[in-house]
C-alpha cells in the first residue's frame, strides 16, 4: 500500500475546534506518522478509524458552534446572514469599480466624469419621472385632529454623549468630514458642542446646508451593469448629521407616540414592531377567518423606486 505524505500550510486554529478535539488530532497525526513509517495496514487501519471518529467529532462541534452562534444573533438580520454565507463558504466579492454605463441615446460612456455625471442626473431625476407616471387625484387624507402644537425641545450633553457611544465607528462615512472614531474619543469635549449647535438650528429653524450633502455610492442590484436603472444609490452622510438626524427623529417619534398618531398597521421604522409581527398579525387573522368559515384575500404590492416617488405635499399634508 503508497502513503504519501501531506505539507499543509498553517492553517487559522477554527472557533469549533476546542482543547479536546486538539489534542486528538495531535493523537491522529502521530499514529498517521507511525502508519506512514511503518507502511502497515493494520496501523493504516487504526488510523483511518481515528481519523473519521474525530471529522464526526469536528462536524457535531461546529453545528453547535454554529447553532449557538444564530441563537446570539437572533433578530439580528446582518449578523444572521454573515453566518448564513459562512456556513454555505460564500466569500466576499473585490469591490469593482463601473468601467461602463449607457447614455441615454444608448451610447456606452467609459468617461469615469462623465459616468459619475450619468449617475448624477439618473438619481436626482428618477423619483420625480416615477412620480409624474402617477395619476394627480386629488387625495382626503384623514389623520387624527391634535390641538397640541408641536415644537423640538432642547437637547443637552447627556443626550448627545450617548448618541456618539452608539455610533459605529467601523461604517463608511462622508469623506473630508470628522470621523466617528474621533466623535467618540473627544465626546466629553464635543458633547455640549454639539448640543449647542442643534439647540441653535432649532430655535432658528435652519437645517445646516453642509450637513444635508451625501457621498452616493451607485450599488449594482440586477440586470446588467450598464443601466443606471439596475442600480440603487447608497448615501454615505457624516457622522454629525447623522447625529442631528437622530435627536430630529427621536422628537418628532415622541411627538406621534404621544398623540397616538401612527397608524396601527405601520410595522416598518417603529420601535417594537417588525415584519415577523406584521405576519404574526396576517397568519392570525388568517385564523380568526377560518374559524368563521370565512374566506381571505391577500393582495401584496412592491412598489418600484417608492421612497424617491414619495408625494412631498401628501407628506407635508400628513405631518
Amino acid at each position: 500500500m503508497r502513503f504519501t505524505k501531506k505539507h499543509n500550510k498553517k492553517k487559522i486554529r477554527k472557533p469549533w475546534i476546542t482543547p479536546g478535539i486538539m489534542s486528538a488530532l495531535l493523537d491522529r497525526d502521530m499514529l498517521q506518522a507511525r502508519a506512514i513509517a511503518s507502511r502497515s495496514n493494520e496501523i493504516f487501519s487504526e488510523f483511518k478509524k481515528k481519523r473519521n471518529h474525530i471529522n464526526r467529532l469536528i462536524n457535531i462541534s461546529r453545528q453547535k458552534f454554529l447553532a449557538q452562534k444564530l441563537y446570539d444573533a437572533l433578530n439580528k438580520s446582518k449578523a444572521t446572514w454573515q453566518i448564513i454565507k459562512q456556513v454555505i463558504g460564500k466569500r466576499k466579492r473585490k469591490k469593482q469599480g463601473i468601467s461602463k454605463i449607457n447614455s441615454e441615446d444608448g451610447s456606452i460612456i467609459t468617461d469615469k466624469n462623465i459616468i459619475s455625471n450619468r449617475f448624477n442626473s439618473f438619481f436626482a431625476k428618477v423619483g420625480k419621472n416615477m412620480a409624474s407616471k402617477i395619476p394627480n387625484q386629488p387625495l382626503q387624507i384623514c389623520s387624527p385632529s391634535v390641538t397640541s402644537s408641536f415644537g423640538l425641545y432642547d437637547s443637552d450633553p447627556v443626550e448627545v454623549y450617548d448618541l456618539i457611544e452608539k455610533l459605529n465607528p467601523k461604517k463608511s462615512t462622508i469623506q473630508n468630514c470628522i470621523s466617528a472614531k474621533f466623535l467618540k474619543i473627544a465626546n466629553t469635549i464635543a458633547s455640549p458642542f454639539i448640543s449647542y449647535l442643534f439647540n441653535r438650528c432649532a430655535d432658528a429653524g435652519v437645517y445646516p446646508k453642509i450637513l444635508k450633502t451625501a457621498q452616493v455610492i451607485p450599488i449594482h442590484k440586477k440586470g446588467t451593469k450598464t443601466e443606471c436603472s439596475n442600480y440603487r444609490p447608497i448615501s454615505l452622510l457624516s457622522p454629525l448629521n447623522k447625529l442631528f438626524e437622530k435627536m430630529l427623529y427621536k422628537r418628532i417619534n415622541d411627538y406621534f407616540t404621544r398623540f397616538e398618531l401612527f397608524t396601527p398597521h405601520q410595522y416598518g421604522f417603529r420601535k417594537n414592531r417588525s415584519t415577523s409581527l406584521a405576519i404574526y398579525d396576517l397568519i392570525e387573522n388568517e385564523i380568526d377567518a377560518r374559524d368563521k368559515n370565512l374566506s381571505t384575500c391577500a393582495i401584496y404590492l412592491d412598489l418600484q423606486k417608492c421612497f424617491d416617488s414619495v408625494d412631498r405635499d401628501i407628506l407635508l399634508r400628513k405631518l
